[in-house]
């Protein structure tokens, strides 16, 4: 089975296919749709790994010496 990758662009619920899609007349395709990220998603997500990147450098949590018995505390102080 061959494979044919593209980018296209949904408009109004059609899309165009490729040119190169012509030497396949009156065939049956299998088309699978895989929405790529919206542009404003890839910048909150760059947003989001500096900031967590940053809280790194940081060294937040050095001071706990035995991470178990800080989150019991922590959460005995919300009983």
């Amino acid at each position: 089975m061959e494979t044919i990758e593209f980018l296209t662009r949904i408009e109004n619920g059609m899309m165009q296919l490729p040119l190169g899609l012509a030497q396949y007349p009156n065939a049956f395709v299998r088309i699978i749709v895989i929405p790529e990220p919206s542009a404003d998603l890839r910048l909150k997500k760059a947003k989001l790994k500096a900031i967590l990147l940053k809280m790194g450098e940081k060294n937040l949590f050095s001071k706990v010496a035995d991470g178990v018995i800080w989150q019991k505390q922590l959460r005995n102080e919300w009983e």
